[in-house]
């Protein structure tokens, strides 16, 4: 099979590709039979188009409109008892095919609105910056800039987005890469943070949030061979505050997702493996909540198929009520023959 992937180069990740090639086999391994979703999980569809493709679900995000996931996006809904009710392909006119999608995806807080990274690349975030609009399912670029990685709504004129910089070979210190502060209505955009992330987008997106009351944002630093970095960044002040948070770093576990609950009094995560989608991964991840007021970590057991494989969870969000989370999934390199999960969206529905 192809895989994609991310090579070091200088001091920051270029594209690459190379053909994994399996050795011939006198006999075929016996199928594999996953065990039962555990009860406390929702593996959302990846079928579409009358079960003819099957969709790469990384992303989540949950909102009072349903739960929106990609590539290619899609919207669910579910009822009190997580059934689904709807489940449809959104027919966005944006050029999603092989190698061209989406995978940072934000919700504003009045689901009207997405923002999505359009990226050329099949295992980053690293593109241009579109707005969706829900009521219509009409697109706007917002900014052609395309080394963009994530970006969350601000208030409904005002959005913060993290861009890696000017990627060049002569420019490995990047003095343009950071947190931009850029209002729709009049196109401006303004530095707030210079922040290099020096894994580059082998960290797959930059998973920083915007707190509750808009006074600051949560930075995961992220680098090579070391645990992340997490701190937060005063908007006003422009003070830094570093929370002394532990994160497991065995087997290039150095990728790290926050996002705040709605009062602030929570961080939830998902410290993962560098290259985790498409890449060549070889740990699972950890998926848990952090106490802003004690920076105690609970872990969370959100592995659907424990006894048969690891599956990476990635990029996990908070449901309405707060009561469960959504998030998106891949797999390790090691994964069985016949391996079908990963690459699914889940549900968790108590946060036990």
């Amino acid at each position: 099979m192809m895989r994609s992937s991310f090579g070091h180069f200088g001091n920051f990740w270029i594209a690459g590709s190379w053909l994994l090639m399996a050795g011939c086999s006198a006999s075929l391994p016996p199928p594999y039979n996953p065990p039962p979703t555990p009860a406390n999980m929702v593996l959302l569809p990846r079928a579409f188009n009358n079960g003819l493709d099957e969709g790469m679900y990384y992303t989540a995000v949950w909102s009072k409109s349903g739960i929106f996931a990609t590539n290619p996006p899609r919207q669910y809904n579910i009822d009190s008892s997580f059934k689904i009710t709807t489940d449809s392909v959104l027919p966005l006119p944006l050029p999603f095919m092989p190698g061209l999608g989406v995978i940072a995806m934000r919700i504003d807080p009045e689901a009207k609105h997405l923002l999505c990274i359009l990226t050329p690349w099949p295992d980053v975030s690293l593109g241009r910056l579109e707005e969706v609009s829900l009521s219509n399912l009409t697109t706007t670029l917002l900014l052609s800039d395309t080394n963009i990685s994530s970006a969350v709504y601000l208030s409904d004129d005002s959005i913060i987005y993290y861009t890696y910089g000017s990627i060049t070979d002569s420019n490995h210190n990047r003095s343009d890469a950071g947190y931009y502060l850029f209002i729709k209505s009049t196109g401006q955009k303004q530095l707030l943070l210079h922040h290099l992330s020096n894994l580059g987008p082998g960290e797959v997106l930059n998973g920083f949030d915007i707190s509750p009351d808009h006074s600051k944002i949560i930075v995961p630093s992220v680098g090579w061979n070391r645990a992340p970095i997490v701190f937060e960044f005063n908007l006003k002040t422009h003070e830094q505050d570093t929370l002394p948070i532990p994160f497991n770093t065995s087997n290039d576990r150095w990728c790290l997702y926050l996002r705040y609950n709605h009062d602030g009094s929570k961080i939830l995560y998902s410290s993962y493996p560098i290259q985790a989608i498409e890449g060549v991964p070889n740990d699972g991840s950890e998926v848990g909540i952090i106490d802003r007021a004690t920076l105690q970590k609970h872990v969370l057991n959100t592995n659907p198929y424990p006894d048969a494989s690891t599956v990476i969870c990635l990029f996990p969000d908070w449901s309405p009520d707060e009561r469960s989370i959504v998030y998106g999934s891949a797999v390790v390199v090691s994964e069985p023959a016949g391996q079908v999960s990963g690459y699914q969206a889940t549900i968790l529905k108590t946060l036990n």
